[in-house]
């Protein structure tokens, strides 16, 4: 397969992805589909003037992020935590069965035993809820995970600890 090919293959794949995410940014799909940061901009860019991707930026300092039909802030964060479930948190015998953006669940399968666990995604909770053991919770800063922490139990995670935790596991 020459390069030409596998180049497009992985954009193939990177469109698809983005199809079923929904939003996704640079750095999310650095981790998945590319060796570094420059390579996805670069790739991202061309599809985006080719019209195969629609891209949106916040503000100068935050990285695009792309999507097909609809841009959604909160479908990022979910997608970090999916990202998250699929990289570092599930080990080699668990896979991720299912991610419904409707109910905010992860479904994660154990191999092994064909056992599955669900688990509840909820993204800047600031009141204390009722929250079972398999929830896992996203903030966008580490001072709204530190006044949450005070209060509620779980698996509490900001994306920049998500980011740090992905760094490694992308090198090893």
């Amino acid at each position: 397969m020459t390069n030409h090919q596998k180049g497009y293959r992985r954009d193939r794949q990177v469109i698809e992805t983005i199809t079923e995410w929904g939003t996704m940014d640079t750095e999310q799909l650095t981790l998945m589909f590319y060796p570094s940061i420059q390579v996805a901009r670069r790739r991202l860019r061309i599809m985006s003037n080719k019209g195969k991707l629609n891209r949106f930026r916040d503000a100068v300092e935050m990285p695009y992020s792309y999507y097909i039909k609809q841009y959604s802030q909160t479908r990022i964060a979910l997608n970090w935590i999916r990202l998250w479930l699929k990289m570092k948190h599930c080990r080699s015998w668990e896979v991720i069965e299912s991610f419904d953006y409707e109910t905010n669940t992860a479904v994660t399968r154990n191999t092994v035993g064909n056992s599955a666990k669900t688990y509840t995604v909820l993204y800047n909770v600031n009141r204390k809820t009722w929250i079972g053991e398999n929830v896992i919770i996203i903030y966008d800063t580490e001072q709204q995970k530190r006044e949450a922490f005070k209060r509620i139990k779980g698996i509490l995670l900001t994306i920049d600890d998500i980011k740090e935790g992905l760094k490694c596991v992308k090198c090893s």
